[in-house]
């Protein structure tokens, strides 16, 4: 009887271990896939990154690359280092060697911009076909940014901007400041109180700003 109960013991413990042997098996299996998904991730966005950059670099950057990019990236680092890398894309092809922006007028606002061949007559016009280039999408929905882009390029050594983008503070310091002026720029005239005014008085604001 005693014998009994010992091969029932032994046998209980034989598949106890062979139940742990098993998970074992299957969370290094599971770690191991995760491990080869994270390792093909990076290694996608690494060449991503290269590929952009040489698109960038000979001209070819299509909107179909700038999309696709963008989504993965917001996809593997989150929304703010997306808008961070969008606006360094830009920077990239203002401030391009060979195919940048180039202004005929001591201002850029008085018009004369080149780009890429093309003739712009003024920033607004620039600005539309560079966010079509960008998958036709604006993270900030402003043109502020890109005016004060343009401005730093022009009042700045013109190696200033460029190197800017490729540092960490880009990201931390520099786009902060860029959405905080947009923000401050779509805040700057507030519409007055709807119930101080008179039916007349708000009209003449909706004929000026649409409905709002």
């Amino acid at each position: 009887m005693a014998g009994d109960f010992q091969k029932y013991i032994d046998e209980q413990l034989a598949t106890l271990k062979l139940l742990q042997d098993q998970q074992e098996a299957e969370r290094r299996k599971k770690a191991e896939e995760e491990a080869n998904k994270a390792r093909s991730r990076k290694e996608l966005m690494l060449w991503l990154e290269r590929f952009i950059d040489a698109q960038i670099k000979f001209g070819t950057l299509t909107t179909d690359h700038v999309e696709t990019y963008l989504i993965q990236y917001r996809k593997e680092y989150g929304d703010e280092a997306a808008i961070a890398k969008y606006l360094g894309i830009v920077a990239q092809l203002l401030t391009h060697p060979f195919y940048g922006v180039e202004s005929t007028t001591h201002r850029v606002g008085n018009g004369g911009l080149l780009f890429k061949g093309k003739t712009y007559a003024n920033t607004k016009e620039l600005y539309e076909a560079v966010v079509e280039l960008m998958a036709g999408v604006d993270p900030l929905d402003s043109q502020v940014w890109f005016d004060y882009l343009l401005t730093r390029m022009f009042d700045e050594d013109p190696t200033w901007l460029p190197a800017e983008v490729l540092l960490p503070r880009w990201r931390t310091d520099f786009v902060p400041k860029l959405i905080q002026l947009v923000e401050q720029a779509k805040n700057s005239v507030q519409v007055p109180d709807l119930d101080i005014l008179s039916t007349d008085d708000i009209f003449i604001i909706e004929s000026i700003l649409g409905s709002f």
